[in-house]
């Protein structure tokens, strides 16, 4: 049986570092498969100055996607279990500008068969139907 949505969102306070929950992660729906989250917006998230600067930093979209996965998977299977991440492979298909994430970011984790896929997508690509 699922976990509740209350259940699921205590988990990011009571299992995470505190540099994780800074990440402000909220889960919106919890499915027989998956679940969705949105992290908000924040400055703190984003490359300054240089070259590339003003963009999502690749770290925090890879914190974010492996949080999330830990989440849903706990989600989706009832209850948490103590697991660590012992590869995490991230393919970044393009660079999220500045001001893409003002709105925040949409993740969703699709888990079935011990296997987790995970897409993020801003506002601007839920619009025009990405991930559907």
């Amino acid at each position: 049986m699922a976990m509740q949505l209350g259940d699921a969102q205590a988990l990011l306070g009571e299992i995470f570092a505190p540099w994780v929950q800074a990440l402000g992660i909220e889960i919106t729906a919890i499915e027989e498969t998956g679940a969705r989250f949105r992290m908000p917006g924040n400055a703190d998230l984003s490359r300054g100055g240089g070259a590339g600067g003003g963009v999502v930093c690749g770290q925090a979209i890879g914190a974010a996607a492996d949080t999330c996965s830990v989440v849903a998977l706990a989600a989706v299977g009832g209850a948490f279990r103590p697991c660590t991440t012992v590869d995490l492979t991230t393919h970044f298909l393009r660079p999220l500008p500045e001001g893409a994430a003002e709105g925040g970011l949409m993740i969703e984790v699709e888990a079935s068969d011990g296997h987790d896929n995970y897409w993020i997508l801003t506002p601007d690509d839920i619009a025009r139907g990405a991930g559907s």
